[in-house]
């Protein structure tokens, strides 16, 4: 692939060396003998007037601007690979196309069983890799994956479908000697939830469903854990004296053990979580992400109610 002169094929060389920092090993990754390879890294060297591999001790380390250049390498080479996979037209039974959507660890275990069900029926070749939630959003990054699923109304922007929807629950240990005086009338939720130390899931600095009800309660919050998501809250809560909020579809999940207690939160119903599946406005047309996005409304529209 020739552009203005430059020999692209030099940009899949380039990714090599800088992930193998050592040149017979790209070489044999990119299928270039030793020769080969050493030329293509003299060439690179020409082209950015630096030496982006130099020799320390026994190994090679990457300069400062091979540095800066790594990350920018990768999402050209994921941008030239969309772009020869995308088709005007998509056969879902005969694609071995791998997607990439980035969700949170609770969305993900929500969609996955259903949208694997799904996609073994309709697309057995397909793969669909979940990575890591966008905590900075902005809609350009949409265009480094195929999809984002992610809660309406916390700042993500473009368009979007729903896929399902939930609400937020206390949940408490079974054994929590706190719940009795709630099984006797002598206390309720709000008091709970004011006089437990608290698990929480964070998000960067994105104010969750859980966060919002708990000043809408008018609750002094004591957090005593934090993790990173949702999913380990309950985890947290089993076997302990704290108290988490977290959705009622990962709540029920641990219910039926009869390890954790669930207990409805005055005012949750009115601050739900709607998951969404948002796409780039530029991949609109895109039959593949077509299929997928229906695919996954449809898979969640079978889920049971929150």
């Amino acid at each position: 692939m020739n552009l203005g002169g430059l020999d692209l094929n030099l940009l899949v060389t380039l990714d090599a060396l800088l992930d193998e920092r050592n040149v017979t090993r790209a070489g044999q990754r990119v299928h270039l003998s030793q020769p080969a390879a050493s030329a293509a890294l003299a060439k690179l060297r020409r082209h950015f007037g630096d030496e982006l591999l130099v020799r320390v001790g026994r190994d090679y380390q990457l300069t400062p601007l091979a540095q800066t250049l790594q990350p920018l390498v990768i999402d050209a080479l994921t941008h030239i690979e969309r772009a020869f996979a995308v088709r005007a037209d998509f056969d879902a039974t005969a694609s071995d196309r791998r997607f990439s959507v980035s969700a949170s660890d609770y969305a993900a275990t929500v969609i996955n069983a259903p949208l694997r069900q799904q996609v073994n029926a309709e697309a057995p070749g397909v793969i669909v890799e979940f990575q890591p939630m966008i905590t900075h959003f902005a809609i350009e990054e949409l265009l480094r994956r195929d999809l984002l699923i992610a809660p309406v109304g916390y700042g993500f922007n473009g368009p979007h479908d729903v896929v399902f929807r939930d609400h937020f629950v206390c949940i408490v240990d079974a054994s929590n000697p706190a719940l009795k005086r709630i099984d006797d009338g002598e206390s309720d939720v709000v008091e709970l939830l004011a006089a437990l130390p608290h698990a929480v899931g964070r998000f960067a600095d994105v104010v969750t469903p859980a966060d919002r009800l708990i000043e809408q309660l008018g609750i002094d919050r004591r957090v005593a854990a934090t993790v990173g998501g949702l999913l380990t809250l309950p985890l947290l809560v089993l076997g302990t004296d704290l108290v988490a909020l977290a959705p009622r579809r990962l709540a029920r999940r641990y219910e039926a053990s009869g390890g954790l207690r669930t207990l409805e939160v005055p005012g949750a119903a009115g601050l739900p979580l709607i998951e969404a599946v948002y796409w780039h406005p530029s991949r609109t047309s895109d039959a593949a992400l077509q299929w997928l996005r229906t695919a996954m409304v449809r898979s969640c529209a079978l889920l049971p109610s929150e």
